[in-house]
């Protein structure tokens, strides 16, 4: 196990957490803003000390269902797309656990619209928290050497030369 991957994950865990709770106000703001209020007014009582807790609560849950679908694997896919797919795997399995739990002990959550949008938020923030994290690793860590790890390569010709091709593609 590099340290390096190790520490990059555990950058990861806490920036999900955030960026799940960041999803949660921006639907809730995004509720309570004049755009959506001109449509549907606001019928519910929920405050943002209540918002925090119930997200918290989800976001932990998001983050243990992120590493049960291999989002903080120390080998990770090299594929940006397979990650997202992943966040949006993981979030919408998320989501329906909290509407099925719902559903069984009998409780309305207040605003529906809340849920929904903070689902596609969730998916956004998250797809574009760790898209962002691995830009900064690549583009600003690595090219300062940051992260790398030196390889030595004994031998010559062609069977030296297909493994350097092969360790710098991968």
């Amino acid at each position: 196990m590099r340290k390096n991957d190790l520490a990059y994950n555990l950058i990861l865990v806490p920036l999900d957490f955030i960026l799940i709770l960041a999803a949660a106000f921006a639907a809730y703001f995004l509720r309570l803003s004049p755009l959506i209020t001109g449509i549907r007014p606001v019928l519910f009582n929920l405050s943002p000390g209540r918002i925090f807790v119930l997200t918290s609560v989800i976001a932990l849950f998001l983050v243990f269902l992120f590493a049960l679908s291999g989002l903080y694997h120390i080998k990770r896919s090299s594929s940006i797309l397979a990650e997202i797919a992943k966040v949006a795997i993981a979030v919408s399995a998320g989501v329906a656990f909290v509407i099925i739990f719902m559903f069984f002990r009998r409780e309305w959550f207040d605003s529906r619209f809340i849920l929904l949008a903070a689902w596609m938020f969730a998916i956004f923030f998250v797809a574009g928290g760790r898209m962002s994290m691995r830009a900064i690793r690549r583009f600003v860590l690595h090219r300062n050497g940051l992260g790398l790890e030196n390889i030595l390569i004994l031998g010559r010709g062609e069977k030296a030369e297909l493994i350097k091709k092969q360790i710098s593609n991968n």
